[in-house]
């Protein structure tokens, strides 16, 4: 019995809870209350210009000089009276009558000197020793430099701060590299590894044959590179849509075992030939015929080679000038000639050529047979050459200490007999800087220019004045060298 009231009291409970729920409603499901909208994202704000923050390292952080001179000739502007130079991290970061000086900046006072950049050597042999067999116009000096050679030393103790090392050997010789004459390394010192090239010229049929043969040479590779490098452009480009492919209905199909012939007309596989390439042994050559660097050309009777450059206007080298004018007409290139008195009997040739001349500093020189005085680098400047002066050396290249000592002095003797001074002072620094392509670097005082710089006594071309200080990347030389 008492089993029984349990059973049917279950029984009542699950009806009642049945009965609450109530029957599923007529019709399809309400639809669910739809959830408020999310609020709107702000728009976006306009950024405001990017600004630097204030720095808070002071500007005196990096080691500062600021040298006050007598007198600063920049050489690419006018001379500067009671001027300061600025140097930071071995470069000029300004210069004038007035300058900003950073608080905390090392004051140099030399307000007794006169400054000007270092000298610039345009053609020397100096500190060379092959560490191989030449390999011609693919030589490039720097790879032979010691840069530890005392003649750099004593170069830079006479103002020469960057100075043109060439190959030496017949025909094309190789590239010139450009170097500080004071560093750790090559590396350190190294201003442009490739100049100019560098060539010698000799006066017989089989030396005018054979530049002409390596001029033609190197114009017909040119030419072939640049039909080639046509033709890779015009050549229709694979389409990348149009790729290759099984079709759908083909049967998958393996791998062909090895060894197996391929499919009838298939084509065979090549290899891409890539970017067409220029012959490495007349690329030099080639960049001279594309202007991308100039030809220097020494004449076998004065030069490397031996030859006196003498002071008497006779044939010499004037005569090798218009034998190499008539092997080279055919061919157009930025020239440098290195010259001497003679050049005079040939303005004209030289002039057409529009030649860079190369002269090695002499006081004077003589119409032959005579004692009638002639400034050769006035003459070459009022003929609308450019003119380079290097040291006094006999032959040039071959350079002496006390060549550098006295290349002033006697670069102050032209200007005596009335090459004008400032074109005088260009040729030993900014023109030479030019020819060379290392403005950018040396031969000027200009911010952002290298700090190598000179500081004399009085002005550099008289003969008691003395150089009491140089500055070179920066770095001062050690009074005691001077």
């Amino acid at each position: 019995m008492a089993l029984t009231n349990m059973t049917f009291g279950y029984a009542l409970t699950l009806a009642a809870a049945l009965l609450t729920q109530g029957p599923p409603p007529a019709g399809p499901a309400p639809a669910p209350a739809p959830s408020p909208a999310p609020a709107p994202a702000p728009a976006p704000q306009e950024k405001a210009p990017w600004r630097p923050l204030p720095s808070p390292v002071p500007d005196d952080h990096e080691e500062t000089t600021a040298i006050r001179v007598k007198r600063a000739i920049p050489i690419s502007g006018e001379p500067i009276d009671d001027a300061t130079i600025l140097v930071r991290a071995g470069k000029i970061v300004a210069i004038g009558k007035i300058v900003d000086i950073p608080r905390g900046a090392r004051r140099v006072d030399y307000s007794q000197c006169i400054a000007m950049p270092g000298l610039v050597h345009a053609l020397s042999r100096v500190a060379y020793a092959p560490k191989g067999p030449p390999l011609g116009a693919q030589t490039k000096t720097r790879d032979g430099i010691d840069v530890d050679a005392d003649i750099l030393k004593r170069a830079s103790a006479a103002g020469v701060t960057a100075i043109a090392i060439a190959p030496q050997g017949s025909g094309f010789s190789g590239f010139a590299s450009v170097i500080r004459t004071r560093g750790e390394s090559i590396d350190d010192v190294l201003l442009r590894e490739d100049a100019y090239l560098t060539s010698q010229f000799e006066m017989t049929s089989a030396g005018k044959d054979a530049f002409r043969k390596t001029l033609q040479q190197a114009k017909d590779e040119m030419e072939k590179f640049e039909k080639a490098q046509k033709e890779a452009a015009e050549a229709p480009k694979p389409d990348p849509s149009k790729a290759a492919s099984a079709p759908a209905s083909a049967p998958a199909s393996g791998p062909a075992p090895a060894g197996a012939p391929a499919p009838a007309g298939t084509p065979p596989a090549t290899k891409p030939s890539g970017p067409p390439k220029l012959d490495p042994k007349l690329e030099p050559v080639v960049r001279i015929l594309k202007k991308e660097r100039r030809l220097l050309t020494i004449f076998q009777s004065g030069g490397f080679g031996g030859g006196l450059f003498g002071q008497q206007i006779s044939s010499g080298p004037a005569a090798e000038i218009l034998h190499f004018h008539d092997a080279t007409k055919k061919f157009d290139f930025d020239r440098i000639y290195v010259v001497g008195a003679q050049t005079l009997n040939v303005l004209d040739a030289v002039r057409e050529a529009k030649a860079v001349v190369l002269l090695p500093t002499e006081e004077i020189a003589f119409e032959s047979f005579t004692r009638n005085r002639v400034n050769t680098a006035l003459e070459l400047k009022n003929a609308g050459a450019t003119v380079v002066l290097l040291p006094p050396a006999n032959p040039v290249g071959n350079d002496f200490p006390e060549a550098f000592e006295n290349w002033l002095y006697k670069v102050g003797q032209l200007v005596k007999n009335g090459l004008p001074e400032s074109d005088a002072l260009r040729s030993v620094t900014l023109t030479p800087a030019e020819v060379l392509g290392v403005q950018d670097r040396v031969g000027s005082l200009q911010a952002g220019r290298d700090a190598d710089i000179l500081f004399f006594s009085g002005h550099p071309f008289e003969a008691t004045t003395k150089l009491l200080h140089v500055m070179v990347g920066g770095s001062w030389i050690p009074e005691k060298e001077l």
